[in-house]
């Protein structure tokens, strides 16, 4: 099996060297992070100006892929080309594939919340903020001695709030904007 190698695009130009490419019919791989519920945003490269793409060497001249419009270099330590092996294109797959998983978030960003009972908070209520890294956490600003505190917390262990306060969900807003 061939390597993959290390694409280095212009700004915002990824979408345009893989495509170029694979309309080739070399194999290019863009990762993206997966879209979440909660956000209205496109989806984004994992690796900003970065993609990986292999190719038959005996098929195809490297000059042919350096060419494309798009793309600055192919990445090189001194006269050799990065090369990354399939194990670390896999793992990257998994890790989006366990992303892809918090698509599922049952709140919506600045929906407020309650500790289930039987939690040490039980019935004290937050705003949820934003899913952590780990699939089965999240986010919430709890509201502690008069000020706004992040907490991680299990997804499990929330519940949604019937009706939501507007004016908290405001200082939620307001916060995340920086405001």
């Amino acid at each position: 099996m061939e390597p993959w190698y290390v694409l280095f695009t212009k700004p915002l130009k990824e979408r345009i060297v893989h495509d170029r490419l694979a309309k080739q019919g070399i194999e290019v791989y863009l990762p993206f992070y997966p879209l979440m519920r909660t956000s209205s945003r496109a989806p984004r490269p994992l690796f900003p100006r970065y993609l990986f793409a292999r190719w038959k060497a005996d098929t195809l001249a490297i000059d042919t892929i350096r060419w494309t419009p798009g793309l600055v270099s192919i990445l090189r330590f001194g006269e050799e080309y990065a090369r990354v092996p399939d194990e670390i294109i896999a793992h990257i797959q998994r890790r989006i594939a366990e992303l892809g998983d918090l698509k599922q978030i049952p709140f919506q960003l600045g929906q407020r919340v309650r500790f289930r009972d039987g939690h040490p908070l039980a019935k004290l209520e937050a705003i949820f903020e934003r899913p952590c890294s780990d699939a089965k956490r999240a986010c919430v600003l709890l509201e502690i001695l008069g000020r706004l505190t992040r907490c991680e917390v299990e997804f499990a262990t929330l519940e949604p709030v019937e009706k939501a306060s507007l004016e908290l969900h405001g200082v939620c807003i307001a916060i995340r904007e920086g405001r």
